[in-house]
């Protein structure tokens, strides 16, 4: 059984997944902007569904860790000191091998019970409007403009973005989360 959830989010200014492939690269004297947006095939601004399961997978490890300790989720960098969860070989070594945080979000052999899709504006017409913004990094020291620091930004303005947000039950009870990440 799936629980699936229509997720809307509606930004109150700027907003930008940064596309390197569409941007000036250093020591370039071309027109291309320092910043732009990410856009699906049809030209519209996106904001993938990586994006938004590492920000939520981010939160749920620090909620983890303040509750559990440091060690109640891995690190998937090797840099703290519960190293990442090993991979998963078959069903059993789920509960054995993988910290609640990839039970959840998924890990090596073990695909998330949570699936995500891209977030596209619905509205016909919204999301194809960029504004390019200029910028000057401030020097920290003098408080005066970094010389050659200069910068610009294209950006989508106040976008509404729509997207689905779903959860397999069944799959959540086999990684053995218990009552704990069941939603209610």
């Amino acid at each position: 059984m799936n629980l699936s959830v229509d997720v809307i989010l509606r930004f109150d200014g700027n907003f930008l997944v940064n596309d390197p492939s569409k941007v000036k690269k250093p020591n370039d004297n071309s027109d291309l902007p320092n910043h732009f947006p990410l856009l699906d095939r049809d030209g519209k601004v996106l904001l993938p569904a990586s994006s938004i399961r590492g920000a939520l997978r981010s939160q749920a490890e620090k909620i983890l860790r303040t509750i559990g300790g440091e060690c109640a989720a891995c690190y998937p960098d090797d840099k703290g000191p519960r190293k990442a969860c090993d991979t998963v070989y078959s069903v059993s070594d789920i509960e054995r091998k993988l910290c609640p945080a990839c039970k959840i979000f998924g890990a090596p052999g073990w695909r998330s019970p949570i699936e995500i899709t891209d977030f596209t504006p619905s509205l016909k017409g919204e999301g194809s409007r960029v504004d390019k913004q200029e910028f000057l990094a401030i020097d920290r020291f003098t408080g005066g403009g970094a010389d050659g620091l200069k910068f610009n930004a294209t950006s989508q303005f106040k976008p509404t973005l729509n997207g689905k947000i779903s959860v397999d039950l069944a799959k959540l009870v086999t990684a053995g989360v218990g009552g704990w990440a069941m939603p209610l």
